[in-house]
């Protein structure tokens, strides 16, 4: 019964070790959880910042194409009327 009892502890005492082991796995894994997810954050708001860069930079492009068909149409214009 002895035997059995000290082979029990033993057993336990191992359970715990992993059980230890396993919550500062999870600690760790938490920590870099939350820095990936910090820096995807980052990420979100830049790719957002560039989308904006990059429709202004269209609605530029857009404006200078219609300038140059006005100019194009009034030099046309004043051409055919000299």
């Amino acid at each position: 019964m002895q035997a059995e009892l000290i082979k029990l502890l033993e057993s336990q005492g191992r359970i715990e070790g992993t059980i230890i082991r396993m919550e500062e796995n999870l600690k760790e894994h938490m920590r870099r959880t939350a820095n990936v997810e910090g820096r995807s954050e980052k990420a979100s708001e830049q790719i957002e910042k560039l989308q904006l860069q990059i429709a202004k930079a269209q609605g530029a492009i857009a404006l200078l194409s219609l300038l140059s068909i006005i100019f194009g149409l009034a030099l046309a214009y004043v051409r055919i009327t000299s």
